[in-house]
């Protein structure tokens, strides 16, 4: 990650690469595939619709640390309308999945492996953010129930069960937050190459 220069980046409130590290480890903890954690490592790296990099790297650079599974995950995160990827949520399994490219409004076709990763993704990104927040986050409680409620089906397990506590209102989250660590700072660089191995 040393080559995108991005150890001067900050991010809600955090540096940069301790929200892209610290959201990798949330999937790695919940046991998602080396090529997810790895999504989640990186997965703001092109920017997003709401958080825009003056600089990002190049896409091809990217694709030189990660494999085409884990950099095409980081792409449709980066590249779609995030509501119109809860708008998967309800459609039939019949139903080709999309979401909006927010450059042209163009529908790109997903895949239901990618919804799930899209929405493991994208809970553990908010989950990352939110536990550093404390009271300061709940007004962000209402959007995670907009978004999430009705998408435990769809991610791990572990996730569904972490999730869950910010879908139930004010005093059983704050009685969670109470009891939970927060996540470390990570320990020096993080090696992404290893994600080509498997």
């Amino acid at each position: 990650m040393a080559q995108f220069n991005l150890a001067e980046v900050e991010h809600s409130g955090s540096h940069f690469l301790n929200h892209l590290t610290n959201t990798g480890k949330i999937l790695e903890g919940w046991g998602c595939p080396h090529y997810l954690v790895a999504a989640g490592i990186c997965h703001s790296l092109y920017g997003t619709q709401y958080f825009e990099l003056s600089e990002g790297p190049d896409r091809e650079k990217v694709k030189e640390i990660l494999d085409e599974r884990a950099e095409r995950i980081v792409y449709l995160f980066c590249t779609m309308q995030r509501t119109s990827l809860y708008a998967n949520r309800d459609l039939a399994p019949t139903v080709q999945k999309t979401v909006i490219n927010r450059f042209d409004g163009v529908g790109i076709p997903i895949s239901d492996e990618d919804f799930r990763d899209l929405v493991s993704l994208d809970v553990a990104n908010f989950l990352e953010q939110r536990r550093r927040a404390g009271w300061k986050g709940l007004r962000w409680d209402a959007m995670a129930r907009r978004n999430y409620t009705g998408m435990s089906p769809f991610l791990p397990e572990a996730a569904a069960r972490e999730i869950e506590p910010y879908l139930q209102g004010v005093r059983h989250l704050w009685l969670r937050l109470k009891k939970q660590a927060p996540i470390m700072p990570a320990e020096g660089p993080v090696a992404l190459n290893a994600s080509k191995s498997t």
